[in-house]
């Protein structure tokens, strides 16, 4: 038959068969406890108890005290390392050490549990002389659990929301916020409507009523962009809808000529405005009158 169920009743389940599992599910190489690394002097390292894995292929190590390679003249690196060799059927796993500078190259075995190949895991480096070894530095890394794997992948991926509220850490636009042609959308409020446009920018704007392409209701914002006829620059006034409610007569205002004041009248699609020079107000505070006389160039709306 070309095909078993390696789990099933009665049947042998062999240490190849969980490796590759576990490898290929869990796909973790580390330490999973213990074997702590302690310098006691000289050349000796304590390895404390604990366990580990690699490439799904689990093992345990009871405390002992290492004598590490030393170097045999000068100072060079030294490293500690697991060594693995499932061809060896009396002696698989060891606890090894190397001294020399460069340190050799760590046997990675792509195919380790299908060729019965070699495999080394590093524990810690240090350096050593000729009498001792110093810096001893543990660099091999942690299993970490299933549940702590969840909560890191958490974090990578981003939490997607439709909402225009949200401003913490991790959180992604919604596709239907990034949407211009979406009522309500975080990119139809940005993107704004052109309301009206100045047919004749470059003329004295007298007091006059516009009529919008739509009714104010419709946007919380009105923009009202200008032109400095003096200086040839560009301003913008903005004002909010509850501005619009709340304060009707003291949003943006015109002066008339010095003569007293004229305010914009925004009621549905009209909009009342002075003439000549202009400063701006909001809620029912005064601003600085502005001694060149600006042109309204567009009414712009957002959502």
């Amino acid at each position: 038959m070309s095909i078993n169920l390696l789990r099933y009743d009665d049947t042998g389940v062999t240490s190849k068969d969980d490796a590759i599992l576990h490898e290929k599910t869990v796909g973790q190489t580390g330490i999973i406890s213990g074997c702590v690394l302690t310098h006691l002097g000289a050349n000796q390292v304590r390895i404390s108890s604990g366990r580990g894995v690699y490439k799904g292929r689990d093992f345990n190590i009871v405390e002992e005290v290492l004598f590490c390679a030393m170097s045999s003249g000068g100072t060079v690196a030294g490293r500690i390392y697991v060594h693995i060799d499932l061809s060896d059927t009396v002696s698989p796993i060891e606890l090894l050490s190397v001294a020399s500078s460069p340190l050799p190259n760590l046997v990675d075995d792509d195919n380790f549990n299908d060729n019965f190949g070699i495999g080394d895991m590093e524990l810690g480096t240090y350096n050593t002389t000729i009498t001792a070894i110093s810096g001893l530095t543990m660099t091999f890394s942690d299993v970490i659990s299933c549940q702590n794997q969840i909560e890191e992948l958490r974090q990578l991926v981003p939490i997607v929301v439709n909402t225009n509220t949200v401003t913490e850490a991790g959180y992604a636009a919604d596709a239907r916020q990034l949407n211009p042609n979406i009522s309500g959308s975080l990119a139809r409020k940005t993107l704004g409507k052109i309301l009206w446009t100045n047919p004749n920018p470059t003329a004295t704007f007298v007091a006059q009523t516009i009529v919008l392409l739509e009714t104010i209701a419709n946007f919380s914002k009105i923009e009202i962009l200008y032109i400095n006829r003096s200086t040839g620059l560009l301003k913008v006034s903005s004002i909010l809808r509850y501005e619009l409610f709340s304060f009707p007569n003291a949003t943006i205002s015109y002066r008339n000529n010095w003569n007293g004041t004229t305010y914009i009248y925004p009621s549905g699609t009209n909009f009342y405005f002075g003439d000549n020079r202009t400063y701006a107000t909001y809620g029912n505070a005064t601003g600085t009158v502005d001694n060149s006389l600006n042109i309204p160039i567009e009414i712009i709306g957002y959502e």
